[in-house]
């Protein structure tokens, strides 16, 4: 029998944690004394939901028992299938080897370097190469769970690509058993899956479409977009056209200038899809997560900041308080207990005179990451639609609230108000990369038409026909798309059917906006151009912008030119000296009032 040992055996530690590195976990401790000591047992925070999870004797199959293997999974760490992933949770850090980090082809200059070592077993200290946040994904389709991770980057000989630490575990609300070689985890859906590719082959990315559940993520008469965003108009006389005959409720618009035939064959088409128009909250089923929803994705470098309450007037609260009730109502927001994040309410008076109730989201903005998602160019989109014959202008119902909300990120937007703290559970205007999201949604939905019959740009969309007797079909296409992702049109922000005139406009102030550089007060020229497709009229092409396209074609003709230097020729030089830049001009001087422009130059000081 051995003499017991009055030794000290060392773990691995070192990495980040909650409170930042080991050394600066002393705050965070202090929290969680104040929590024990001061708090009964019922009222110390927790977490929202707590899922049950049991391993059977089904999750043993195919396991030699007695066995002592050590749980090893295939994970897409940065979009690769990452295998020979150890689950360890004995670790405080995610790990990734730098074998697996070359592989990936990410490069060193996205390292951020890191000031703390990683300890070994035997008290050995290993100097990480830096720190990185990667995406990662465990399981796939249904029971796939994304999250964003931070790894530390080591150059050491190991048998495995990466080891998944207590970090992850905790963010997936994992719980695992070496011996029955399972990890159950917490899926995008909020279900518990378990194993999600371990022991197998790596699962394909294709993902089958499921009908998405009915849920209201919409309510009646919510502002979309802020009014200081304005949605462009297309010009010309319109009339309303019932849905439904004898309903004067649920009308839409459609240009008044169609051909009678044209215009009774688009009414045949809406009445048949008038399932794609909502008129009210209850209408509208959200975009399905499978499809798309909204992450934040915080950097977990950054400390979560509980704004203090701010005080507000009787009937700023009575505001508040209804536009709350409005939120419940409709399913848009949910109580929330204990949140990290916490933000104020801001008021907006509308110009009717109302207060639009906004969310201070600055400090969690500064947290999110941006999404470098390209957002299409307006002066291309224009150029794509003209030489179309026909055009007709689409707005989604309340379409950045049919994206939900990934239910790991909605308590980081809890706001407080006298009703309460609540949270959102579907995806709002002022969220860091919302535009970004929604693009990337209907790049997803109009794949097969973009260019062809269909431009969006964001939350704006438009269906266009080479000839007119096209429209129809594409219409039928279009709608055809929608219903199959159940988005919602608004029927009081469409515009259907409106000719060529109004393109070849649309095709002119884009070109304005592409050369507004070269010209002077380019917003004062082309305000002709914009008030003829604003107005609620015929369009007419008149006497304003006939003068207006001739000040901008005399301003082009007379813009300064580039010349070659003649040996021998008297030059002159040109200063222009600020607090943070200075200019510089070159050229030589013709006539008394003609100057070639040679060279010009900006430097910025400092």
């Amino acid at each position: 029998m051995p003499t017991l040992s009055t030794g000290r055996v060392d773990v691995i530690t070192g990495g980040p944690v909650h409170g930042g590195t080991i050394s600066g976990t002393k705050k965070h401790l202090s929290k969680h004394r104040h929590l024990v000591y001061a708090l009964d047992v019922d009222s110390r925070p927790r977490p929202a939901s707590i899922l049950h999870v049991v391993f059977t004797e089904e999750d043993t199959r195919g396991i030699v028992f007695p066995h002592d293997d050590p749980l090893v999974l295939i994970t897409k760490i940065n979009g690769a299938d990452s295998k020979r992933v150890l689950v360890d949770g004995g670790i405080s850090a995610n790990v990734l080897f730098m074998k697996a980090f070359n592989e990936m082809k990410i490069g060193r200059q996205y390292l951020t370097p890191v000031s703390y070592p990683v300890i070994g077993f035997n008290g050995s200290t290993v100097r990480p190469e830096g720190s990185i946040v990667l995406p990662v994904r465990m399981g796939d389709g249904p029971k796939a769970r994304d999250m964003m991770a931070e790894f530390l980057v080591v150059d050491v000989s190991s048998a495995y690509n990466a080891i998944i630490g207590r970090l992850i575990i905790h963010d997936v609300q994992a719980v695992v058993s070496t011996y029955h070689l399972t990890i159950a985890y917490v899926s995008n859906l909020g279900a518990v899956e378990k194993n999600p590719v371990a022991n197998g082959p790596i699962p394909n990315n294709s993902r089958k479409e499921k009908e998405p559940t009915t849920q209201d993520l919409a309510m009646k008469n919510f502002d979309a977009r802020p009014e200081e965003i304005p949605r462009p108009l297309p010009g010309g006389e319109t009339v309303q056209i019932e849905l439904q005959p004898g309903n004067s409720s649920r009308t839409v618009k459609v240009g008044a200038d169609m051909d009678v035939d044209m215009r009774c064959h688009l009414i045949s088409l809406l009445r048949e899809n008038a399932d794609i128009f909502a008129f009210l909250a209850s209408e509208m089923p959200g975009i399905h997560p499978e499809v798309m929803e909204h992450k934040l994705n915080v950097d977990r470098k950054f400390r979560p900041i509980r704004q203090k309450k701010r005080n507000f007037s009787t009937k700023k609260i009575e505001a508040i308080q209804a536009e709350v009730n409005k939120l419940l109502a409709t399913g848009f927001i949910e109580p929330c207990a204990y949140p990290e994040w916490l933000a104020n309410v801001v008021m907006v008076r509308k110009p009717t005179g109302k207060w639009r109730i906004c969310v201070d989201f600055t400090n969690l903005s500064r947290a999110c990451p941006k999404d470098c998602y390209p957002l299409p160019r307006i002066d291309r989109l224009v150029d794509s639609t003209s030489g179309h014959a026909m055009l007709s202008f689409l707005d989604a119902f309340s379409g950045y609230h049919q994206v939900s909300l990934h239910k790991a990120d909605r308590a980081k937007t809890a706001f407080i108000t006298d009703a309460g703290v609540h949270c959102y559970k579907a995806m709002l205007f002022g969220l860091n990369n919302a535009g970004a999201t929604y693009q990337k949604l209907v790049d997803k939905i109009f794949e097969k038409q973009k260019g062809r019959n269909v431009e969006v740009y964001v939350d704006d969309k438009i269906v266009k026909s080479k000839e007119k007797e096209d429209h129809i079909a594409d219409f039928k296409e279009t709608f055809e798309t929608l219903r199959k992702y159940q988005m919602k049109l608004n029927p009081e922000s469409i515009c259907l059917g409106f000719d060529q005139g109004i393109l070849w406009v649309l095709w002119l102030t884009g070109r304005m906006a592409g050369l507004r550089r070269f010209i002077s007060k380019s917003a004062d020229k082309a305000l002709p151009f914009f008030v003829a497709l604003r107005q609620n009229k015929a369009f007419e092409w008149g006497k304003e912008q006939r003068d207006a396209l001739e000040v901008v074609r005399n301003h082009l003709r007379s813009l300064p030119t580039v010349a070659r230097l003649e040996r021998g020729e008297l030059l002159q030089l040109y200063l222009g000296i600020s607090k943070n830049n200075s200019r510089s001009v070159v050229g030589r001087k013709k006539e008394a009032a003609d100057v070639d422009i040679l060279c010009w130059s900006c430097l910025k000081c400092g």
